[in-house]
């Protein structure tokens, strides 16, 4: 049998009959649910109004969406620091490297007048 996916508004209306003093028993009776549901729903969503259940819903999303941003960015650093790595390691006379690295590897300064 296929449970039913109850939204975060349908659980906080239920839990609201609760809080106004239903019987957790009669409420999970109504609404097809187990007292335990009833009773895991009250841990996460207990006390909490519909526009602080969209809030979290917000800071959740932009949360999942700054930690892809910084995992995008510590993969380009990764990428960036072996680059750079490979660059210095296998230089040799007469390589095109960047110039500030052909700069020091040549030992030619940047005052190019002196």
């Amino acid at each position: 049998m296929k449970h039913k996916q109850y939204s975060e508004n349908e659980i906080l209306d239920v839990l609201a009959q609760v809080e106004a003093g239903t019987a957790v028993g009669d409420v999970a009776r109504l609404s097809g649910v187990s007292k335990a549901t009833i009773h895991r729903w009250q841990a996460r969503y207990g006390g909490m109004t519909k526009d602080d259940a969209k809030r979290v819903r917000q800071l959740e999303e932009e949360n999942r969406r700054l930690k892809k941003l910084v995992a995008d960015l510590a993969l380009d650093n990764s990428i960036l620091k072996e680059v750079v790595g490979r660059s210095v390691i296998s230089a040799r006379p007469g390589a095109h490297l960047p110039v500030g690295h052909s700069c020091r590897y040549h030992a030619v300064h940047e005052h190019w007048g002196d």
